[in-house]
Parts: C-alpha cells; structure tokens; sequence
C-alpha cells in the first residue's frame, strides 16, 4: 500500500488568508506552530510528520479541513498567539466559527488529531447559523487590521516620497535656473508704529469724514472742542471694539489712556440743529422781481392772444 503524505494539504496563503478561506468555505482551520530552528525544527518536524502522516486523519484533513504551517516568533505567529495564547512550538490549533481546540507537545498523536478534527466537526456543525463572534471570525478580525496598518504604512511612504521628489524638483530648478529670489526684506516698522501723537480719523453720520492730530498726552476735551468748532454740536462714539460712547467724563482723560493713540477711528453723530432751523422756515416766499415782470409780460402777450382769437361781435 502505498503511503500516505500530508504535503499536498498545506494552505500557502498564510494563516490569515487561510482563515478567510476556511470561513468562506464552511471547512475548519488548522494552524500547526512548529520552530524552524536548528535544535528543535527537525524533531519537530518529524513529530508532526508521524501525527499526520495517517490515512485517516489525511482524509480528514483534506476533506474537512484547511491546513497551514506557522514558524514560531515570527511577525505572523506573534499575531496569531495574541488570538491564542495556548497556541505554541510545537502544537496544532483547529479552530472555526463556534470555537476552538489546541493540542501542544506530546499529545499530539495520530488518535487525539482525529479525535479532535471530529469533535470540532460535530460542534460546528451544531453551531451552524448561530450569531457570534467565533475563532474564524477573530482572525479575520486581526487579518483585517493589519492589512489596514499596511496601507497606512503605505500612505506614510507615498507622502515621504512626494516630500522627497518635491525637495529634487526644486534642487533641479536652482541648477538649471538658478537660485531663488529671496523675498523682499521685512520692514522696520509701519507708519502707525512711528508715530508720537495721535492720528484721529473721524467719520461722520452724514457721510462726510475729517482727520485730525493730537498730542498724547492730550485730554479729550481738545478732540471734542475740534468736533463742535467743525461740526457744531455731535455725539462721539469709538469704532474700537468694544464700541462704547465718550461722554463728558471722558473729557479729563488723555488720549493714551482712552486707546486712542497712535491711531484711532472716531464715528460722530451730528446735531439734529439743521432739521429744526428748516422747519422754522416760512412756508411761502415772495419770487424775486425780476421773476414778477416776465409773469407781467406773459399775461398781457395772453390777453392780446385771446382779444385776436375772439372778438366782440
């Protein structure tokens, strides 16, 4: 007879892909964590090879089951123990949907591998259509994540490698056209800034605007006595925020102490005086004389006009 090989039945996509493969599939996973090393990887090995190498849990394997070999401490057998923690050098995890099973160093043999491939067999099939997370469902879970931190990583990679070409595309264009223009030199200071006094832009309600400069240290009395000896009597407010009105206990401050230096806009509200004096004003005004004789004249040309069309019978 001839004999049997477990060789054909090894999964070569990876623990993770296996798993999705075997959920997709309805079949069970079996992970087998052996050390490649030079002490233990040939008893190993071999230890494996006699557990397996059996027509009946052969048949098993490759009827019911997807099979893949996972080396110990590397990056994906790390990730694998995190999922189980019993899973070691050397031992066999059959895992699915509803749960798993792990057997690890001497029992593993020939009868507890086919006795346990039943077992789980029969509880998945038990299991079938219930709602949970199961084994199967954790690894994929981790397959997921880290094909995830992959692509982040690739992300990472292409933004370096953007920075980089971009840093040679302008390493290129000053070899080829040169160096840059520095950009113009930042100057010492702003008008405002060099200014002693205190520049007051005053904008009034009725459109028009004055600037006026005052000392400092001046009071604001002087600012208002400006606004009445232009403007007549009127109302001044600041436009700094917070907008507040100067009233007359303002007048003894100084122009530093109310913000207003070295620049400040003034909004002022003129007198309602203009109004009042147009309705004092008569209602009816005479029209100049020379305006009375051009009516004169026109009413006699009408009269004649009108003795011409009708005459006395």
């Amino acid at each position: 007879m001839e004999t049997p090989t477990v060789e054909p039945i090894w999964y070569t996509g990876g623990v993770f892909k296996a798993a999705s493969e075997a959920r997709k599939q309805g079949r069970l996973l079996v992970v087998c964590v052996l050390d490649e090393g030079a002490v233990l990887g040939a008893a190993h090995r071999k230890q494996l090879h006699d557990a397996l190498d059996n027509i009946e849990v052969s048949s098993l394997l490759v009827a019911h089951c997807i099979c893949v070999r996972l080396v110990a401490c590397t990056d994906e057998e790390n990730s694998f123990a995190r999922l189980f923690p019993a899973a070691q050098a050397l031992s066999i995890c059959i895992a699915h949907s509803a749960g798993n099973a792990v057997v690890c160093g001497p029992n593993i043999t020939q009868a507890r591998i086919a006795a346990e491939i039943q077992a789980q067999l029969r509880a998945s099939t038990q299991a079938r259509g219930a709602v949970h997370m199961g084994s199967l469902e954790a690894i994929e879970n981790e397959r997921l994540r880290r094909l995830l931190v992959s692509r982040r990583r690739g992300d990472m990679q292409r933004v370096k490698q953007a920075v980089r070409d971009f840093k040679d595309d302008r390493q290129g264009y000053a070899y080829v056209h040169g160096p840059t223009k520095q950009a113009a030199p930042k100057r010492e200071g702003s008008v405002a800034e060099g200014r002693t006094g205190a520049h007051l832009l005053l904008r009034v309600s009725d459109g028009r605007t004055l600037t006026a400069e005052f000392d400092a240290m001046a009071v604001f009395s002087e600012v208002r006595a400006y606004v009445v000896k232009e403007l007549g009597p009127a109302g001044i407010a600041t436009m700094l925020p917070p907008r507040r009105v100067l009233t007359d206990e303002d007048d003894g401050r100084t122009l530093a102490e109310l913000g207003l230096v070295p620049t400040a806009t003034l909004l002022v509200s003129v007198a309602v005086a203009v109004r009042t004096q147009k309705a004092s004003e008569p209602w009816f005004e005479w029209p100049a004389p020379h305006l009375l004789r051009q009516l004169v004249y026109l009413g006699i040309v009408g009269a004649l006009l009108l003795a011409c069309l009708y005459p006395r019978k």
